[in-house]
């Protein structure tokens, strides 16, 4: 997601099940420790937890999609290694 892009909060669009939303995020917020360029997408679409709509569920997914696309990356922290 672009730093651009403004997610609002879209008062007449599609109410979803909260209780799915809620999961998704805590998810993602799990994921963030090895992928932390999902961060700001992340925190952005956490904002809407108590009233989300189907445009903040769309971007969610397209979050999703990208860790799908980008399995095989992410950080990996060896026991052996005190990053000198």
């Amino acid at each position: 997601m672009d730093t651009i892009t403004k997610l609002e909060k879209d008062e007449y669009g599609k109410n979803v099940d909260i209780k799915l939303y809620r999961s998704m995020i805590v998810s993602l917020l799990y994921l963030i420790d090895s992928w932390p360029n999902i961060m700001f997408s992340v925190y952005l679409c956490a904002i809407f937890q108590p009233r989300p709509k189907e445009s903040h569920l769309i971007v969610i997914k397209h979050i999703t999609k990208y860790l799908k696309g980008t399995i095989g990356m992410g950080l990996w922290y060896s026991k052996s290694n005190n990053f000198q």
